[in-house]
């Protein structure tokens, strides 16, 4: 379970810093 909350907020913050990128 650890893991895959790791692994969920690390996606999560990829796609954001993404995001703000793009923008």
């Amino acid at each position: 379970m650890f893991e895959g909350e790791r692994q969920f907020s690390d996606h999560s913050m990829r796609i954001r810093w993404l995001a703000v990128w793009i923008q």
